[in-house]
């Protein structure tokens, strides 16, 4: 190859890198966004992001599998390592400084296996259950716990029923009453495979997945949206948007999204109220 020939290939070459930088995607919109967190929290993303797309179509995203939980979903927001943590509990002083919003709220749910007839519990019967005083359902059917681990958010909201529901939920974590879901996805599909299973999910969770679970009553009031935000229902599962305090544009772009009219009432829907905006 002469001298000539080397010039006009190697300025060939250089056509072809400007070319391709001119054509290419600005960076940021090739990267995806990182999202990772709850394991309710970041299935209802999913759903969200897929929404999202049909109007951002240059618009990726990297849900984070398996699940990190709200406290790994925290670490990994701090470490730069993902764009949204989504848990089920405000951030803690120790873990970081974000930008942080209750985005949603769903009922938690005691639930069962669709084979499971519904039944209406009173605090006294689900005290009863969780201390092993009542270990069978109405038809004679052994009653077989899902747990969850003592310092998650699904336990210490079902502690706040009363200082006998605690009391109980201890005894059972201590006998090992049940199995313990690991996370909420864990959590619902033992309670959808375990014969005689009753644990706590979220309505959002269960249309999320469309699990044909049986939902049972709680001192004579059905778990919906409604009964939720009109303080009925006592017991809800918070999601917590948590984000680095200084956004990039398409956090700060999806986030707006996510509070929209259209998006809230997608919310409704699926089982969830609505923050405050």
């Amino acid at each position: 190859m002469n001298t000539t020939q080397r010039v006009w290939r190697m300025q060939f070459r250089h056509l072809l890198a400007i070319a391709a930088l001119l054509i290419a995607p600005p960076l940021m919109a090739a990267e995806p966004l990182r999202i990772g967190g709850t394991g309710s929290g970041t299935t209802l993303l999913k759903v969200l992001a897929e929404t999202y797309q049909k109007t951002h179509p240059g618009t990726t995203f990297d849900i984070i599998q398996p699940t990190l939980g709200s406290s790994g979903g925290l670490r990994a927001l701090a470490a730069g390592r993902i764009d949204i943590a989504i848990s089920g509990r405000p951030p803690r002083d120790e873990e970081g400084r974000f930008t942080t919003l209750e985005y949603a709220r769903s009922p938690l749910v005691f639930a069962s296996g669709s084979q499971q007839k519904p039944v209406n519990f009173s605090r006294r019967e689900i005290a009863d259950i969780y201390a092993g005083k009542r270990q069978k359902w109405p038809d004679g059917e052994p009653i077989r716990l899902v747990l969850r681990s003592p310092f998650e958010s699904d336990t210490l909201t079902l502690r706040q029923l009363g200082p006998e529901i605690s009391a109980a939920v201890d005894e059972a974590l201590k006998r090992k009453a049940g199995p313990v879901g690991e996370n909420d996805l864990d959590a619902i599909e033992l309670i959808a495979k375990l014969p005689g299973s009753l644990g706590l999910t979220t309505l959002g969770l269960i249309r999320l997945l469309e699990q044909p679970l049986t939902i049972h009553t709680l001192d004579g009031t059905q778990p919906s949206v409604e009964m939720l935000s009109t303080g009925i229902y006592p017991l809800a599962k918070s999601l917590f948007l948590n984000t680095r305090v200084q956004q990039d544009a398409a956090t700060a772009d999806f986030v707006s999204v996510l509070q929209s009219a259209p998006a809230r009432k997608l919310l409704l829907q699926l089982g969830h109220q609505p923050g405050v905006r």
